[in-house]
């Protein structure tokens, strides 16, 4: 059976006192563990979970707990809570403040289109970082400014962080073995993304210099830049997604040991002016040049007719830029 708990301010919480918001109720579900969530989207303010109802420690907040919940303004959890689910906050707009600092899983999507958080400490045990952890969406915007990256962390998901334009610099730990697609995707204020000199996966270093990108080692492959990078010369891949939405970069240098380019590669790049491509690149991915405009120039060394059987059908859709073909590079 599902109880209704009244949520209330604590004496921990300091001097915010209950006249200031406007409080809701908070939903426990005995028959799930100790979960909790919103019992509707209409509760605003202050949100104070308790440790325990009915001698039952609450440890999570359920899938979509607090989704859509977007008057509510701050969130304190107790230390018994380690994980949240699949969108437990998701587009909560207006949360300003949540201390995740005892949470040590979090589902993907948790704080998807959450605007209004400033500043995000990471559990030293969390080893994973979700798919769209805190995605910002197709515009560049909110007010998050800082995210901790724990040594213990293995993981980043997919677009884990895309959007999230105040960020201005990541270390990746020495433990990372995987980053994914678009983690760090539109982070148009990004000036430094460097790696551990211990990573053996990951370097952000060309020649002992470093480069301001993410390589694989073993293949070369790029995977992630900031707006202050330079290519290596030794990059002979650019993965799906990797200068994903950042429409602040106006020069892209693709150095001749490149052979291949992913999906959706320079997706919503609207700043740069004009790109070469060398007849080096024998694969092409699909849509690569996403949301060009007609102001901007495909440069391309091969003749139209002689596209290697590499490069995808669609490389172009939905690109209105100019492109130029038979061009010497």
């Amino acid at each position: 059976t599902q109880d209704e708990f009244s949520f209330c301010i604590r004496m921990e919480v300091g001097d915010i006192t209950t006249s200031e918001w406007n409080l809701g109720k908070l939903d426990i579900d005995e028959l799930e563990a100790g979960n909790a969530k919103a019992i509707d989207s209409d509760i605003s303010g202050l949100v104070v979970i308790p440790s325990e109802y009915n001698s039952t420690p609450i440890t999570n907040v359920k899938s979509y707990g607090f989704a859509n919940c977007e008057l509510v303004r701050e969130v304190y959890l107790p230390t018994s809570v380690i994980t949240l689910n699949e969108r437990a906050f998701d587009e909560c707009q207006f949360l300003n403040k949540i201390d995740i600092e005892n949470v040590t899983s979090f589902g993907g999507y948790c704080f998807q289109d959450d605007w209004s958080i400033v500043k995000l400490e990471l559990n030293n045990s969390v080893t994973k970082i979700p798919d769209k952890f805190i995605d910002l969406g197709p515009n560049a915007g909110g007010y998050l400014y800082y995210v901790n990256l724990p040594q213990s962390l293995v993981e980043i998901g997919d677009y884990a962080f895309v959007s999230c334009d105040r960020l201005v610099q990541f270390e990746i730990p020495a433990g990372v073995t995987k980053i994914g697609k678009g983690a760090f995707g539109g982070c148009v204020g990004l000036n430094s993304l460097v790696v551990s000199n211990s990573n053996v996966k990951y370097t952000s270093k060309s020649g002992g210099v470093q480069c301001n990108c993410i390589v694989e080692i073993e293949t070369n492959k790029l995977v992630a830049v900031c707006k202050n990078f330079v290519i290596p010369n030794t990059i002979t891949k650019i993965l799906d997604y990797t200068f994903y939405r950042f429409w602040n970069i106006t020069l892209v240098q693709i150095p001749n040991s490149v052979t291949e380019i992913g999906d959706y590669c320079f997706y919503g790049c609207i700043g740069i002016s004009s790109i070469s491509i060398s007849n080096n690149v024998t694969n092409m991915g699909e849509a690569v040049f996403y949301l060009w405009e007609l102001s901007q120039t495909i440069n391309i060394e091969y003749n139209e007719e002689d596209l290697p059987v590499g490069w995808d059908n669609n490389w172009n859709s939905h690109c209105s830029a100019t492109i130029c073909y038979g061009v010497t590079i």
